[in-house]
């Protein structure tokens, strides 16, 4: 007779084999009876149902290669948000058999394609009806807000990153929204979680709003000139500007996990499906009506689907780039497969605008990103050989195939250097020189040849007269040596980015190369270019790193443990080799989304409830 207790305690199984053991079917009261005269072996003890608290698992350092020293992540900042807690795919032993639980972990690289592909619906959805993007920035704006007062710093981060892409969906698809809505809601989103959240501006956010102060005084040249039409003109000119302070002011304040750093570039980067949509819409629609397309020496609007193609240009041009840095940051190799597929696609698309700028200013950003790694000799390999095949794929495949696309019209217009922004450069020159002082006054610039009396007369309102294009020169002729002081507050503020960077530093030097080059070539004309300016400043740390306030400005990026930790040359090691990065352990981890975000002011070391 078999020995049957009413309630017993199975011990853990490991997963070692589906058939189950004697003892198991001892256990659960399924072993079939023996024939053979029975064994004068005692039974093994039986363990009494007793409630036993469940021991936690032992989760890898969020970033491979870093060591976790176990330091509660409170510690570092006043919010952490934890992830939904790990389940396992497989559930219990059952009668010896693993059954399957009904919660089972769905791959990161699967999550990460359907945003992708619900985002393409998206576009499409708003193409066809322009009032969902209306409906689509309210709910930004809301989700900023309860963000804000529910101190959730990571997912405000993503909707600013996401409003890169969303402003050029919606300037393609005509969305009944003020034109500047995206800087706008970028400077209140940012300005709110600063005077809410932070409380503070640190030193990096004093020297940014003292660059945007600079930029006041020369507004009294338009007011004068222009009366009541000089709102729209300054606010063209200076919400760029006022965008990148405000965005500026929260970065500079806050640190992150690598983790909360990847979901926000992520989030950027699926924004930018958008714009990408529209325009390959917009190019089906014209071959299916017109069987080709005609492509000259000027951009294309058919292929920025139908908005301007520097604008679209630029914000694919950033998704190329924020997809080569997480093919670097990302452990999982499905999710690397994912992000070169997105480069390319980019890639494609921004070239097709025959908008030469975007991917000018990609190859300057790749540039210094391999110079940045140029002192880790292990991640160095892993960079080069990013670059090596970005630019062979480029080489190729790309470049072939876009040439016979266009029927030449690609090699024609990519090997012409001239641009007509020389000419401009120098006319914003010629007239700082004869408005010294406080320049002509913001947006006023486009109006020197023709007055802007005589251009309201006109029936076109000097459409056809062109505005600076690089912002360094616009900042001279529209505010004077005032202007000069505010570039110079820029630099430092760019200098600043970089040096006091940690183990983060290659990034933002990168992504402070491609704003500075976006801005020689296309102004502050798209929130992309500040917040790619501003994520520049956000610091990655892992939890294991606690932080420590810093002397006066708060600034977590100046704390000693950030210098300790990046002498300790523990910084770059999470991409130490291919077996550490995909290993089996750290690809379950990864997908289960086990690891916990942290996005928090930089100077606090108070624990919070998350």
């Amino acid at each position: 007779m078999l020995f049957e207790p009413d309630e017993v305690h199975r011990p853990p199984a490991l997963p070692v084999s589906l058939v189950p053991t004697d003892h198991q079917r001892d256990v659960l009261g399924h072993r079939t009876v023996d024939p053979s005269p029975p064994s004068m072996v005692p039974p093994p003890p039986l363990v009494p149902l007793v409630p036993i608290a469940p021991i936690a698992p032992i989760a890898p350092p969020l970033v491979p290669g870093l060591p976790d020293t176990g330091e509660p992540r409170a510690k570092m900042t006043r919010h952490v948000l934890p992830d939904p807690a790990p389940f396992s795919p497989t559930g219990p032993l059952v009668a010896g058999i693993q059954v399957q639980d009904p919660h089972v972990s769905v791959p990161r690289w699967a999550l990460l394609a359907l945003a992708v592909l619900a985002q393409v619906a998206l576009a499409l959805l708003i193409k066809s009806n322009p009032w969902v993007g209306t409906a689509q920035a309210a709910s930004i704006l809301g989700l900023g807000i309860y963000a804000t007062l529910r101190h959730n710093l990571v997912l405000l981060t993503c909707l600013c990153g996401y409003l890169t892409g969303s402003e050029v969906l919606w300037r393609q698809t005509d969305a009944p929204l003020f034109f500047l809505a995206a800087p706008y809601l970028l400077t209140m989103l940012s300005g709110f979680v600063v005077a809410v959240v932070l409380g503070r501006l640190g030193r990096d956010a004093r020297l940014a709003l003292f660059y945007v102060v600079l930029l006041i005084p020369s507004i009294v040249n338009t007011v004068r000139t222009a009366g009541g039409g000089s709102r729209e003109l300054v606010a063209f000119a200076l919400s760029g500007p006022l965008a990148l302070a405000a965005f500026v002011a929260f970065t500079s304040q806050v640190v992150a996990t690598p983790a909360a750093y990847r979901r926000i570039l992520w989030t950027t980067l699926i924004s930018a499906i958008g714009p990408l949509t529209v325009a390959v819409s917009e190019i089906r629609s014209a071959l299916g009506a017109q069987g080709s397309i005609e492509f000259t020496e000027q951009s294309n609007f058919v292929t920025s689907g139908g908005f301007g193609p520097v604008q679209v240009s630029t914000v694919l041009g950033l998704a190329v780039l924020i997809s080569v840095v997480l093919t670097i940051l990302e452990p999982n190799r499905s999710v690397k497969i994912l992000t070169v597929s997105l480069a390319v696609a980019f890639t494609v698309q921004s070239l097709l605008t025959f908008s030469r700028g975007g991917m000018f200013a990609v190859a300057i950003a790749l540039s210094t990103l391999a110079i940045a790694h140029a002192r880790e000799p292990r991640i160095r390999k892993r960079v080069m050989a990013i670059v090596v095949l970005v630019l062979a794929l480029g080489y190729f495949v790309i470049v072939p195939w876009l040439t016979g696309f266009t029927s030449g019209a690609f090699e024609e217009r990519f090997s012409d250097t001239t641009t007509g922004r020389t000419e401009l450069a120098a006319n914003d020159v010629r007239i700082f020189a004869d408005h010294l002082l406080f320049g002509v006054g913001p947006g006023m610039t486009k109006y020197q040849r023709l007055t802007y009396n005589i251009c309201e007369l006109r029936s076109d309102h000097c459409s056809d007269e062109a505005s600076s294009h690089t912002e360094f020169t616009r900042m001279l002729s529209e505010h004077g040596l005032v202007g000069l002081v505010a570039i110079g507050a820029l630099a430092l503020l760019a200098v600043r980015g970089v040096r006091d960077a940690a183990r983060e530093r290659p990034f933002a030097a990168t992504f402070i190369a491609w704003s500075v080059a976006q801005m020689f070539y296309a102004n502050l004309r798209v929130v992309a270019v500040p917040f790619a300016f501003g994520i520049a400043f956000l610091t990655i740390r892992p939890p294991s790193v606690p932080t420590e306030e810093s002397d006066d400005s708060g600034d977590a990026r100046d704390s000693e443990h950030a210098s300790e930790y990046e002498d300790s040359g523990v910084n770059a090691e999470y991409e130490d080799s291919e077996d550490a990065r995909d290993s089996e352990g750290a690809s379950e981890y990864e997908d289960s989304g086990v690891a916990a975000d942290v996005l928090g002011p930089a100077a606090s070391n108070s624990p919070s409830t998350p």
